[in-house]
């Protein structure tokens, strides 16, 4: 029989290893695993960069945040078990941890009993630690939070909590921007994720982990005088290319909007993508979740400019989107996208680029909304932020021209908390310490 006891940070630890050889449960199916493989994508397909971290390539462990919970009924022998796990991590609370929440204090349904404690710290390799730790994180004034997430293999990815208190007058609303990779290869010349250049995708529990730590934030946040307001919203907004890591990014959409899981709808999940290809574009009739493309400039010289690794037409791009969002299986309430634009100052704010963009959007439906993003200093020379009159001047002309839009307040950039500021200077020292490998 394992002992456990609680030490002070609350996580419950076993007295003594616990033995695999005398654990009579059958090793987890492949499909709850951690992923070891990842599509080859284009731009990086040969790269020793776009393969897992190699400390989860050398192991078949269980992997709990992306492990669905029908996975997990199978693997512990019961629904219930698998709902008591799922009721702590959604809540911000590890396996090995007691879920002290009001409302499970006569819950004994919902909390995990020692033997099934004991077999998740066999499947998971007797951690009982999550394999993700958050090293330090930021508070902006505005209330917005960003943490530094570090993987199992010291990489490190940032996430942002933005709590929005005029959603709801009571209690308001928090959207987490979540990374979908350690560093982009796509290039942008005003994002600061795009100068660390791609270094590896992250798996889905990788990602979701981002996801369990703000639940824990949020929720460690109530002793505080101003809280942050529950979960309401995912974006992948955060660093990486979604779609440069579509396998992964879909498992995890998958578990943030399961009903027993993370229980988030599927309107409030978002992917963001600057769309690498048509084809990767037309992938996304698989995401039922909401949509959004970066688009940035409808002039095509621009726009290649803004994102370097462009080699598709936004054309190409636009009736890609219009075939996802036009799939007669896809939910109603699923056929839209968002559009982002990035306003610099000289290069897309003026009139002829607001009327290139209702030209190119003229087949979408109404329901697909326009949002104006001011940039966000990250320090390059010759870029700055379009002045709020031609902010204004832009979003005018699209609203006259038919196409509703609004501009985002930015948040958190004055502690490079804001959309486009996301980097992690260990990851990329990391990655050039490295010795080159032959492709």
């Amino acid at each position: 029989m394992t002992t456990f006891v609680c030490d002070t940070s609350g996580f419950v630890r076993p007295g003594r290893a616990p033995s695999l050889k005398q654990h009579s449960r059958s090793r987890p199916p492949e499909s709850v695993l951690g992923a070891t493989d990842v599509e080859k994508l284009e731009l990086t397909e040969h790269s020793p960069s776009m393969q897992p971290s190699k400390t989860a390539s050398k192991d078949n462990l269980l992997r709990v945040f992306s492990s669905r919970p029908a996975e997990l009924s199978e693997i512990l022998g019961g629904t219930g078990r698998s709902r008591a796990l799922w009721e702590n991590v959604k809540n911000g609370f590890y396996f090995t941890e007691e879920n002290t929440l009001p409302y499970y204090q006569d819950k004994h349904h919902l909390r995990l009993s020692a033997r099934s404690v004991s077999s998740l710290l066999e499947l998971t390799g007797g951690n009982p630690l999550p394999p993700q730790r958050v090293v330090s994180e930021t508070v902006a004034p505005c209330g917005t939070v960003k943490l530094l997430v570090e993987m199992e293999d010291g990489m490190q990815v940032e996430t942002v909590l933005i709590p929005n208190a005029e959603r709801e007058k009571e209690k308001g609303t928090t959207t987490l921007c979540v990374s979908s990779q350690v560093g982009c290869a796509r290039g942008c010349i005003f994002c600061a994720t795009g100068k660390m250049g791609l270094v590896r995708n992250l798996r889905a529990d990788e990602i979701l982990a981002q996801v369990f730590f703000a639940q824990r934030r949020i929720r460690e946040s109530s002793k505080e005088a101003t809280p942050l307001p529950p979960l309401m919203n995912c974006v992948f907004m955060g660093m990486g290319e979604p779609l440069n890591n579509p396998k992964e990014v879909l498992k995890a959409v998958e578990v943030l909007t399961d009903r027993l899981a993370f229980a988030l709808g599927p309107r409030h999940v978002t992917v963001s993508t600057v769309g690498p290809s048509p084809a990767s574009v037309r992938g996304l009739r698989e995401f039922r979740c909401g949509l959004a493309w970066s688009l940035h400039s409808a002039v095509e010289e621009t726009r290649r400019q803004l994102v370097p690794t462009s080699t598709h037409s936004a054309v190409e791009l636009r009736d890609a989107f219009l075939e996802v969002i036009g799939d007669p299986e896809r939910p109603q309430v699923l056929r839209s996208c968002l559009i982002e634009a990035t306003l610099l100052e000289g290069l897309n704010d003026d009139d002829r680029h607001a009327d290139a963009m209702l030209e190119l959007l003229k087949p979408f439906p109404k329901e697909v909304k326009v949002n104006l993003l001011p940039y966000n200093d990250i320090g390059v020379e010759g870029l700055a932020r379009s002045p709020p009159e031609n902010v204004a001047a832009f979003a005018r002309r699209l609203q006259e021209g038919g196409r509703l839009c609004f501009v985002r307040t930015p948040r958190g950039d004055d502690d490079s908390c804001a959309c486009g500021q996301l980097a992690t200077a260990s990851s990329r020292k990391k990655r050039e310490a490295e010795p080159a490998h032959a492709s």
